[in-house]
């Protein structure tokens, strides 16, 4: 089974109000400990982390969707 979930980093990470408030989640959703630089990604984690587009990548993706329909 493949579940998928977007959200935001406060939608993870808030200790109030986010899946981090449940201790049994967090501890399954934190960062790898042992991922010691940034320029490599980890994709076996349970949580991968995306950069935001920007306003022009966010234009040519909805030029691409407009263009399919």
């Amino acid at each position: 089974m493949f579940i998928n979930i977007a959200g935001t980093k406060d939608f993870l990470e808030n200790e109030r109000r986010g899946l981090f408030s449940y201790q049994a989640l967090k501890s399954r959703l934190e960062t790898n400990k042992f991922r010691n630089s940034r320029s490599l990604e980890d994709f076996a984690q349970p949580v991968i982390k995306l950069l935001p587009l920007d306003n022009n990548e966010v234009f040519v993706l909805l030029k691409k969707a407009e263009s399919s329909f």
